[in-house]
Order: structure tokens, then C-alpha cells, then sequence
């Protein structure tokens, strides 16, 4: 009875070392998949605990735009919405207005009331046209 010994073909040797372009596209999916699941879990965080808008948010404006709508005063212009400071429990603002007849600047508070946020028009600095 004879002996043989099988050598392994080279194709399984080549099939086993991966190239340097399946290295590349190894190391993107992981990283792809580690920054869309850190994108996921921020938007989870997000969705349980409630984040006070910016300044400039366009539902902080609809809501200043509805406070002076309940006033009966029309804002023809609003404009401007920055921060001028803040802490951990709100947001002090600044944004320049214009009625028909008036033209000024308002600095208003945001704060959280339990998931919602609140704005308080705290100064109106207003001056005819």
C-alpha cells in the first residue's frame, strides 16, 4: 500500500489570506455600522428625554409668532432669533421684530415644563417706524 499526502491547492491559500481591498471594505462596513448605530441609540436617547430647542427653531418662532397673534398684534418680520445666554434650565434670547407700525427687538426665555417647552416674552423694546 502506498502512501500519498495531499498538498493543499494554492487556490485555498490564496482564498484564506484576504486582500488589502477586503481589509479596506472590512474596516468601512465596521465602521459604517458602529456610526449608524451611535446615530440610532442618539435618536432612541432623544425620543425618552426631551431637548430644549435652540433659539432659532422654528417652533420656538411659531410660538412667538402665536403669543403675539393672541395679542392681536401681527408680526410683519421676525428675524434675528440668537442666544444671548444660557443655563442648564433655559435659554435667554434675542430676535428683532417688526409690526406695521413698530419696529424693536424682544428677548424671550425658553424653559422645559416636563417634555414641553415653554416661552416667556420677558422684554419688548419696540419703537414706531
Amino acid at each position: 500500500m502506498s502512501e500519498t499526502t495531499k498538498s493543499a491547492p494554492a487556490a485555498d491559500a490564496a482564498a484564506q489570506a484576504p486582500t488589502l481591498t477586503q481589509k479596506i471594505l472590512r474596516w468601512v462596513t465596521i465602521a459604517a455600522g458602529i456610526i449608524l448605530g451611535l446615530i440610532g441609540l442618539l435618536k432612541i436617547y432623544n425620543a425618552f428625554v426631551p431637548q430644549m430647542p435652540a433659539c432659532a427653531d422654528t417652533s420656538v418662532a411659531d410660538v412667538i409668532r402665536d403669543i403675539f397673534k393672541q395679542k392681536d398684534i401681527a408680526l410683519t418680520k421676525l428675524s434675528d432669533l440668537k442666544l444671548d445666554n444660557e443655563t442648564s434650565s433655559e435659554r435667554n434670547c434675542l430676535a428683532h421684530i417688526e409690526t406695521a407700525s413698530e419696529t424693536g427687538t424682544i428677548s424671550y426665555r425658553i424653559t422645559m415644563q416636563g417634555k414641553e417647552f415653554q416661552v416667556l416674552i420677558a422684554k419688548v423694546d419696540a419703537k414706531p417706524l
